[in-house]
Formats: structure tokens, sequence, C-alpha cells
């Protein structure tokens, strides 16, 4: 399904394919909508039909456009395995913003109340376990602090047995996770709903750095770990710091246009990476 993604890539056949999700339409009428020439929507059009998401029903001398459903029913696998997230969205001028105004109360509170440092090693210890995006043009950066030591959250990060416990956004899970922890070796795993829908994603490590750094590529793929693309490939290098005793993780995500990353991150990968920190951080709490 590349050519999927490689049509949708585009922002006008983007916005055409919005369109026909309301109504069927013909050349001329998408045209109009968007303010572009027929000739251009109809070039447009030949690549949606090629990668088909669009299909063409000639109706006396006219041809009228509408989506075909199944791509859509298969991409919808990705976009259920985010309902019911709750996590709010932070990205970089949010928590910037969040953080100038803790500071401020707190500075205040001080001024109020010397005797309020308790306070404000709370609330510097509550604004440490938020995770903060950053989106850049081609990359998705997410950081996160937790109150476990560096190796053990490297460890969860890398071994079946614990991933399985923490990554899949509730109330999915994970019945299979298999990883082979080492350069051009796969981690495999399936995610399952309620309903028992399953998706399968593999990826490949390129670099393992213990206990420091992985980096991995990632794609949907089906039960014997062989890919498609379902999703635009995601390019994953994940960093572990120590931050005196606690362990700050930051993890980049590069992809290969604009076009990918905003797909994705429609898709709410913002959000369900956050919901899947929360499930690390509780863990790593059991765990200690």
């Amino acid at each position: 399904m590349n050519s999927t993604w490689s049509a949708l890539a585009e922002p006008n056949r983007f916005r055409i394919v919005e369109l026909l999700r309301d109504s069927p339409l013909t050349v001329g009428e998408i045209a109009d909508r968007l303010g572009l020439g027929q000739p251009q929507v109809s070039k447009h059009l030949r690549v949606l039909t090629d990668a088909g998401l669009v299909e063409a029903h000639p109706i006396a001398n006219r041809r009228i456009y509408s989506l075909r459903p199944e791509p859509f029913q298969e991409m919808d696998v990705w976009l259920k395995s985010f309902n019911g997230v709750t996590t709010e969205r932070f990205d970089g001028l949010d928590y910037y913003l969040q953080e100038l105004q803790k500071k401020e109360s707190t500075v205040l509170s001080q001024r109020q109340n010397p005797d309020s440092k308790m306070e404000e090693s709370e609330m510097a210890n509550q604004a440490s376990n938020e995770m903060v995006t950053t989106v850049g043009e081609l990359d998705l950066v997410m950081e996160r602090t937790f109150d476990a030591p560096q190796e053990l959250v490297f460890k969860v990060f890398t071994e079946a047995e614990h991933v399985a416990r923490w990554w899949a956004p509730l109330p999915y899970t994970i019945p299979v996770c298999k990883i082979d922890l080492r350069p051009g070796g796969i981690w495999h795993y399936c995610m399952r709903s309620l309903e028992g829908e399953v998706q399968w994603v593999r990826s490949v490590y390129s670099e393992i750095v213990r206990p420091e750094r992985v980096s991995y590529s990632s794609l949907f793929s089906d039960e014997n770990a062989v890919p498609n693309d379902m999703i635009p490939e995601q390019f994953w290098t994940v960093k572990i710091f120590d931050v005196d005793g606690k362990t700050r993780l930051v993890s980049q995500i590069k992809y290969e246009s604009p076009e990918a990353l905003k797909l994705t991150l429609d898709m709410g990968m913002r959000e369900g990476y956050a919901e899947a920190l929360n499930n690390l951080a509780g863990y790593l709490k059991e765990l200690q």
C-alpha cells in the first residue's frame, strides 16, 4: 500500500479525498471547490484511482468520482488503536507556557509563604513527569522523565516480556511480542482490541547502545513479519539519560516527508505514545 500513502502525501490529493469523503463529485465540481484547473484535478484523480482510493462512475457524459471503502477500512485499524485516549496534547509552546505559569505561581507563593519548599518540589516533580512534544519539519520528538534508574528503563523498553505490559494504549493488549535485540534484529508484535481486531507491527533495529540508546525503523506487517505500507515508515531513535537517579526518555521519530509526519500526527501518534508512557510510568512503579 505504498501507493496509498504516496497518493495521500500530496496536499491537493489529500484535499480531494476530504471533499469526496462528504459526497461524490465530478472533476468540475472538485476543480471549483479547490480553485484548481480541471486538467490538474484529472491528473490527481488518476493517481488516486491507480492507488485504489477513488473510483469513477460514468453517468451519461459525465464521470462521478467517489471513495472506495476498502483502503480506509484498513487504515481504520490504526485509528481505532488510539480511541479513548484522554491524555492532553503537549507541544513545545503549550509546555513552555505552562512551565512559565507554574514558575510565576511558585515565586508568588514563596513570597507569601517562605516555608513552601515542599509545594515547590511537588510542582517541579509533576511538571517533569509530563510528556513534552516538539514537532519539526520532518521529525517528532517526545520526552518524559521517569522516577526509575536508567538501566531499568532500558530493560523494560527492550525486553519482550516487559514491553508487552505497557506499550499498547489502553484498552488494547499485546498478546504476541518477540524481540531480537541486535543490529538487524526484529521486534515483531501484535496489538489486539477488545473487539478482537489485530494489527501487527515489525521494527528492525539499526543501533543498540546499552543502556543509552536504541534506533530502529517501523512499519505495519502481517503475522509473518512481512512489512506493508499501511503507514509511512518511521525511523526511531530512543535516548535514555540518567538524571540524578531518574531517567529522561527522549524519543525522536523521523519521516521521509512533511506530509508523512502530518498524516501520522493526524492519526493520533502523539496521543497514543503519551498514553503508552503513562502505562510505562505505572509499570516502572510496580517493578520497584
